[in-house]
């Protein structure tokens, strides 16, 4: 008895940074970071998710974006260290954040 299974995929020919609409080809890896989040009912989003794929350019300019803003929250206090913003949001290979351990 001869059995068979239809399988669907969903192929993909090419994709786009959603900031700046560069394209990424399969054969280039499709090099992309995401930014993501997905807000409970409790908060003024409510249920609301977001998905983001930024080339590297993008990414990059996102990072050091947010780094500013960690350097606006954070310059000013006693224990400031200058080294932690540029390792902010780095993960080493145990998966921690590059955080030094306390």
């Amino acid at each position: 008895m001869k059995w068979s299974e239809e399988t669907k995929r969903n192929i993909v020919a090419e994709d786009r940074c959603d900031v700046c609409g560069c394209s990424a080809t399969p054969s280039s890896g499709f090099q992309f970071a995401t930014l993501q989040a997905a807000w409970s009912q409790s908060c003024s989003h409510g249920d609301k998710s977001f998905h983001l794929k930024l080339c590297e350019s993008c990414f990059l300019g996102t990072s050091g974006y947010v780094k500013h803003l960690w350097r606006s929250h954070h310059m000013f206090e006693d224990d400031y260290d200058p080294n932690t913003e540029a390792r902010l949001g780095w993960v080493v290979e145990d998966g921690q954040c590059g955080k030094d351990e306390q």
